[in-house]
């Protein structure tokens, strides 16, 4: 699919850190995406986007995370799904002439990974949305805090540098705005990042399919741990808290991974 029929503008603090992330990009072969343990939409979106718009650069990319993706996102990866070798992350990274870190910014983040990418001492790249002084390796950086999700970083960084967006990226973006914000909820929730969505859905998106994939697809045991953890809630109105404990062993005995915790 092609482009959107008209793209956000870019705030200008933004276009310098896409033009350096795009440079570095320009000059490596072989590319490694990864994202926090335990990645959730917005990573797993940010890199499957990624990956696809840089497979169409001409790049060799790869994902590698220090964690499984949830099972919840694995409809995004498919279309990729040979590219991604978390399986066998750290020969991955040993591979690699640039790391592109997402979503995170400090590399105690990137869990098992982190001593491989600090040994490496490669260019390392990073684009995020957290306020955190950063401990990656050095490299340029599109980080702003007042961004609502990093796929919206990621949609600034093809913007400024003119590349196609697909509509399985396009759809990939969109997740990871979607639940960053909390399904267009949360105070991060701009007038911005809705006009960057409405430009996604322009390429084809459709958001009910989107919805129904990461929000109301569920096994039975997370329907049920979810019945279970409801049980224990403990409510203190004089204080204004409440709070619900997952019992030992439940994920277990529901079948169920930590990601259903979510």
């Amino acid at each position: 699919m092609s482009r959107p029929e008209r793209l956000e503008a870019v705030p200008d603090g933004r276009c310098a850190g896409a033009r350096a992330v795009a440079e570095a990009i320009a000059g490596a072969r072989r590319i490694i995406l990864t994202t926090h343990v335990n990645a959730d939409g917005d990573g797993v979106g940010s890199e499957v986007a990624l990956a696809q718009g840089l497979r169409a650069l001409g790049k060799q990319v790869s994902i590698a995370n220090p964690t499984p993706i949830p099972d919840r996102y694995r409809f995004l990866v498919e279309p990729i799904a040979r590219h991604d070798r978390t399986a066998d992350a750290k020969q991955a990274l040993r591979d690699a002439d640039l790391f592109l870190v997402l979503d995170i910014a400090d590399l105690g983040r990137l869990g098992h990974l982190a001593e491989t990418i600090r040994a490496r001492d490669i260019v390392t790249a990073c684009i995020d949305h957290h306020l955190s002084p950063g401990t990656l390796p050095a490299g340029p950086r599109l980080v702003d805090a007042e961004a609502s999700a990093t796929a919206e970083l990621v949609c600034d960084l093809t913007a400024v540098n003119g590349w196609t967006l697909g509509a399985e990226a396009a759809r990939a973006l969109y997740v990871g705005i979607l639940t960053d914000t909390g399904g267009f909820r949360f105070s991060n929730t701009t007038p911005r990042v809705l006009r960057v969505a409405a430009s996604l859905l322009e390429t084809g998106v459709d958001p009910e399919r989107v919805y129904e994939s990461v929000y109301a697809t569920a096994p039975a045991g997370r329907i049920r741990l979810t019945a279970e953890v409801l049980e224990t809630l403990v409510v203190e109105p004089e204080i204004g808290l409440s709070w619900v404990t997952v019992p030992a062993g439940a994920l277990e005995r529901h079948d169920v991974t930590a990601d259903d915790l979510d």
